[in-house]
């Protein structure tokens, strides 16, 4: 039976002695930002206060309409760039190719990272030199507040990527540099979920670790992009199917593939039901039925039970109204 051991690796490149001490390494912070200038300044204030001292920090505004520009001003000895409206994963792409440092974090502008965030992941992957990149935990703040948490033995494989995105925030992950010469950056067209597919590229060819520290604080509010259910179903089973070539002649890896369409289906599906319900009772009949043909596209198999449990309910309805 074919195994996860048999995929094909590639071994990351010999790094200069420049790039191989804690002490020297530098690390660049890039942040994609769009109209979140009322949290912008949170975000570069919590890179600045870090206690690893070498850190450049370059801020990349994606065509924001607020006072973004002005936020990134008021804070000296930032890089500062300024692009048109073409997604977070464009913007993370240009921050990468203007950056310098040896490792790399990427960090989104409604978040904030805890004060020993660089120095952890630094640490984590100054004797693992091999590592593509090394990850945290997060903290939730805003309107839900809770932990992150993994088990201790958890397993960080490609194989357990495949089953669901156990990274979760992007804020969490310091990559050494080498990895983005063996595997480009962020897929633009894929923005919602360019994250995962990008942990998946990776994972698929050399280790990844988890340090089980929180780095992050990950902030909850309105416009965060999970909160669309549809948008974030079709990106994520994007994702998984980009992977879907080289699981195929592994059992163990199609079933780990299987098993994560299925998870993600179930996560965003069943908030897009509730989505549909909420439509219906609140009279947006439009975008219910926009929410129905997205759980029929990408859910099929959830539809009919939804449709036959709406049947009933519109029947019991009209049986109390009449008799």
């Amino acid at each position: 039976m074919a195994t996860e051991e048999h995929l094909t690796t590639v071994s990351p490149p010999v790094l200069s002695r420049t790039t191989t001490s804690s002490d020297e390494a530098l690390v660049s912070v890039i942040i994609p930002c769009y109209n979140h200038a009322r949290f912008l300044g949170e975000a570069i204030v919590s890179v600045i206060r870090q206690s690893y001292p070498h850190i450049e920090i370059i801020v990349v505004d994606d065509g924001s309409t607020d006072d973004t520009e002005q936020v990134i001003t008021s804070y000296p000895n930032i890089q500062h760039i300024r692009q048109e409206n073409l997604g977070v994963s464009r913007a993370r792409n240009m921050g990468l190719s203007m950056s310098r440092g040896a490792y790399v974090l990427f960090l989104d502008a409604d978040d904030r990272l805890l004060p020993d965030a660089v120095a952890t992941g630094v640490h984590a992957l100054a004797s693992r030199k091999e590592y593509a990149f090394a990850f945290g935990l997060f903290v939730s703040i805003g309107k839900l507040q809770d932990i992150k948490k993994l088990p201790p033995d958890h397993s960080s494989t490609y194989k357990e990527l495949l089953k669901r995105n156990f990274i979760g925030n992007p804020g969490v992950v310091l990559y050494n540099r080498w990895v983005f010469s063996h595997v480009e950056g962020f897929d633009e067209t894929n923005g919602p979920a360019a994250d995962y597919d990008l942990y998946l590229r990776v994972a698929r060819q050399f280790p990844i670790f988890c340090h089980q520290s929180h780095v992050v604080e990950y902030r909850k509010h309105d416009r965060n992009m999970s909160n669309n259910p549809t948008i974030m179903l079709e990106a994520t089973l994007t994702a998984l199917k980009n992977q879907k070539q080289h699981v195929e002649a592994y059992q163990d890896l199609k079933a780990a593939y299987d098993s994560g369409r299925q998870f993600w289906k179930s996560y965003y599906g069943e908030a897009l039901v509730v989505n549909v319900y909420d439509n219906l009772a609140c009279g947006n009949v439009m975008r219910a039925a926009c929410d129905c043909y997205a759980l029929v596209r990408l859910f099929p198999e959830r539809f009919p039970i939804f449709a036959a449990r709406k049947i009933k309910k519109l029947y019991s309805a009209l049986r109390e109204a009449l008799f």
